[in-house]
């Protein structure tokens, strides 16, 4: 089945459903006779998770990509300047308190998907959303979970609490021991850093399983 482009699921599924990469690329706009948008903006994401503050960063530092000129980097110091000031008005933040919060907010990612999509979900101390990072695998089989780079992350963004979710496109939400072996291994690197790995579920449309606690549910 065809990936949906960024306009269309935002106008079919809403904001929610865009990965970072997905919301620059429509910043962007355009990519380059070198370079598509897509790949563009996964190469400004990448290097912009190891700024420690992004909002200090400057239309200087992203004219320095190929393909990025002063318009493309004006668009997005904007963006965050915006992100910025609405973000102080904000008494709170998106939480996510329980499995079907959880499983809506992905949502939308999931709907069409043929091949397996890992996502992770960085939390603070009160369950508030402070970032998400998804990957999606190659081909049809399982994707790879690089537990080294999902840490990484965590520590970038000073998390608390780590969430995990992927997808069966069988239908088959039952944990496979590649999926229970990740899941302890992860758990292990993050309560090194006193971080929490909160669950990792395995979903299928709306049914999902969470080998925390070894049940299947459903939301509605």
């Amino acid at each position: 089945m065809k990936d949906v482009l960024p306009r269309e699921k935002l106008l079919k599924y809403g904001r929610s459903s865009l990965t970072d990469d997905e919301v620059l690329s429509l910043l962007i706009g355009s990519g380059t006779k070198d370079i598509n948008v897509f790949d563009l903006s996964k190469m400004i994401m990448d290097e912009l998770m190891t700024f420690s503050n992004l909002e200090d960063l400057n239309v200087t530092d992203l004219m320095h990509f190929k393909g990025v000129g002063l318009s493309k980097a004006s668009t997005i110091i904007s963006a965050l300047e915006l992100y910025k000031r609405l973000r102080k008005n904000k008494i709170n933040k998106t939480k996510l308190l329980n499995p079907k919060d959880i499983i809506r907010y992905v949502y939308g990612d999931y709907l069409n998907v043929n091949y397996e999509l890992l996502t992770c979900i960085y939390l603070d101390k009160e369950r508030q959303i402070l970032s998400k990072y998804s990957v999606k695998s190659s081909s049809n089989l399982m994707v790879e979970m690089n537990l080294n780079e999902l840490l990484r992350r965590a520590l970038i963004v000073k998390a608390h609490m780590v969430i995990l979710i992927h997808n069966h496109p069988s239908g088959n939400v039952t944990p496979s021991e590649s999926d229970l072996y990740n899941t302890n291994e992860f758990g292990r690197k993050l309560a090194e850093f006193k971080i929490e790995l909160i669950d990792h579920y395995v979903i299928y449309e709306k049914t999902y399983y969470s080998i925390r606690f070894k049940m299947k549910g459903k939301i509605k």
